[in-house]
This record gives structure tokens, C-alpha cells and sequence, in this order.
């Protein structure tokens, strides 16, 4: 016969799978992380029911990972890429469906995430009376760090506030996804347009004016 303590470890086991499995069927999972991103088209796949354009989002998701797949694809224009064709979707399973079926993908193809292409210089810059309207809702993933508010640890929500969108696009693109300035004459780059105006004047023997 199995001992005491052996049946209240089996039963406090059955009734904590009990206890996920409810939460699961009744969509109780913990979600701390909240879009907070402005809904641009709506409706639109992966808007949450209700929104309309302007709206703030609110889209819960469990983990900080999901939260900026979310903001990626579904606001900030990301897409997927077939490593072999032209075909694009902003669905990662989507991607990996039309994989299978190209001809031109060879086995072990994977998506490539393709960033959205950068605003044309001719666009008008947008203007707000609040000196800090726009805040950034995109996760750190680095800190400390250059742009990055002060006592922000990685996992939090960046909220750096800012005059323009313009301002804000350009906060997200090079502090929080990767972007880079580089000089048109070699493979010299940096986060910085005056960083690389600087590396042109002083440094680069074969470049040509600085950027704009």
C-alpha cells in the first residue's frame, strides 16, 4: 500500500492540472502585458473587437515576446518573406504553409522578417501640441542602454515620450529594432546619423557629402 504522504503528492498534482485546465477553457491565463500602441486601420486582423482608428489597442498578451510579435505585425507594417520568392504575409504560419508549397524554397527554408520600408524624406513631419504625446510602448530588451529611460530594466515597457511621430518612429527604429546609419562608401555604421556625418568629415577617405 502506497504511504500517506505518496497520495496527498499525487493529490495535490491532480488538482493543480485541475486548476490550469480550468483557467485555460475559461480564459483565465495571466496576461500583464498590454498594447498600448494607437490602432491605425480598424477592423483589422489581430485588433482587438470594438476598436476603431485613434483607439489605444489594449491587446493583452502572457509573455513581453508576444507582445512585440503583436506590435510588429500587426502595427509597425513587419511582414514575413519567402527566402526563395516575392511572396509576403504578415502571418508566421501563413509563411511556413506557402514554404512547403514553393518550388523554389529548398528543404529547411525559414521565414525572413522583413522590417517596414523607411518614410519618404518628402512626407510632411507630424506635429502635436502635448511637447510629449507620443510614448513608446515597444519592450526593452537591453538596459541599461543608449535611449533607453533611466531605472528601465529589460522586460519593461520603454515609455519615453516624444514631441512628434517622427520622433518616436525613429526612437523605436534605431534604439529598440535594430536600425543602423550607414556611410554610402563602407561598411561603417552606427545608430547615429551624426555619428556617421562624423565618421564622412574625419574619418572616411572615399566618401561623399554627409547625410541629410
Amino acid at each position: 500500500m502506497p504511504s500517506i504522504s505518496v497520495c496527498r503528492y499525487f493529490l495535490v498534482c491532480f488538482i493543480v492540472l485541475v486548476a490550469l485546465h480550468v483557467r485555460a477553457v475559461c480564459g483565465l491565463e495571466h496576461r500583464p502585458h498590454r498594447c498600448q500602441l494607437i490602432v491605425k486601420k480598424a477592423p483589422a486582423r489581430g485588433i482587438p473587437k470594438g476598436k476603431k482608428k485613434g483607439d489605444v489597442c489594449e491587446k493583452s498578451c502572457a509573455t513581453a515576446d508576444q507582445l512585440q510579435i503583436h506590435q510588429k505585425f500587426v502595427h509597425l507594417g513587419y511582414t514575413y518573406k519567402c527566402p526563395a520568392c516575392l511572396f509576403t504575409t504578415k502571418s508566421r504560419e501563413g509563411m511556413k504553409s506557402h514554404i512547403k508549397q514553393c518550388a523554389k524554397a529548398g528543404p529547411g527554408a525559414k521565414p525572413v522578417e522583413v522590417a517596414p520600408p523607411s518614410r519618404p524624406e518628402s512626407e510632411p513631419e507630424d506635429t502635436e501640441p502635448d511637447k510629449k504625446a507620443h510614448r513608446c510602448q515597444l519592450i526593452v530588451q537591453k538596459a541599461p542602454a543608449r535611449g533607453i529611460p533611466k531605472g528601465k530594466k529589460k522586460g519593461d515597457i520603454c515609455e519615453l515620450g516624444f514631441a512628434t511621430a517622427t520622433h518616436l518612429r525613429n526612437h523605436q527604429k534605431f534604439v529598440h529594432l535594430g536600425y543602423m546609419y550607414k556611410c554610402p562608401a563602407c561598411r561603417f555604421t552606427a545608430k547615429s546619423r551624426n555619428g556617421v556625418n562624423t565618421h564622412i568629415k574625419k574619418q572616411c577617405a572615399v566618401s561623399g557629402p554627409v547625410l541629410a
